[in-house]
């Protein structure tokens, strides 16, 4: 098994990432794949590799760029994402031709994002407050800000969004490789917190 990183480069990418999140899997080449790698022609081996897209907000929409070892150091594929083409956030599907991305062969990339709830928790949890308090040294007062650290009663649910993301590389209607990956994010969310106490 090859080692492979997929980025995908946007303030809303095919993923819909940000920062530093990514979605694992693997890049599946069936046939020897003709790709322009840093502007030039090269040609990536059929094989299974380990694969990560990975969301970035640091760059405009524009292009998508599929990052991966070969020989003599990194390579970049980068598909050109035209304006006016829709890129998911959630559900949906981006689809690039070979005249658009830049590359010698067409993109079709699908997001499927599923949230999954689970039962309303009780319970009571440390928490901060602010107050002010008057204090005074000889003939001289003033207010002063505190922090007190109490409990509070609250309610809570786990939220379970998983996306799948797979994406086809295909030319002429043949298949050419296909990456399939999967993400599973967790979080707590409050329905119900109480004073802090």
């Amino acid at each position: 098994m090859k080692n492979l990183t997929l980025v995908i480069l946007g303030a809303a990418s095919l993923v819909a990432l940000s920062g530093c999140d990514n979605v694992g899997g693997q890049l599946k080449v069936r046939k020897a794949l003709v790709a322009v790698v840093d502007g030039q022609a090269a040609t990536i081996p059929a094989g299974t590799y380990n694969a990560t897209i990975e969301g970035s907000a640091n760059i405009f929409k524009t292009q998508i760029s599929l990052d991966l070892a070969l020989k003599g150091g990194t390579g970049h594929i980068l598909f050109n994402v035209p304006s006016g083409v829709a890129v998911p956030k959630e559900d949906g599907e981006l689809k690039l031709t070979a005249a658009q991305s830049g590359q010698p062969f067409d993109m079709d990339g699908k997001i499927a994002t599923n949230v999954q709830e689970g039962s309303v928790q009780s319970g009571v949890e440390s928490c901060t407050r602010n107050e002010t308090e008057q204090r005074c040294d000889g003939s001289s007062c003033h207010t002063e800000t505190i922090t007190i650290t109490g409990q509070q009663d609250v309610q809570y649910h786990s939220e379970d969004t998983i996306r799948d993301v797979n994406v086809t590389i295909s030319k002429a209607g043949a298949v050419l490789a296909t990456f399939s990956g999967e993400r599973d994010d967790s979080s707590k969310v409050y329905d119900y917190q109480g004073a802090c106490y």
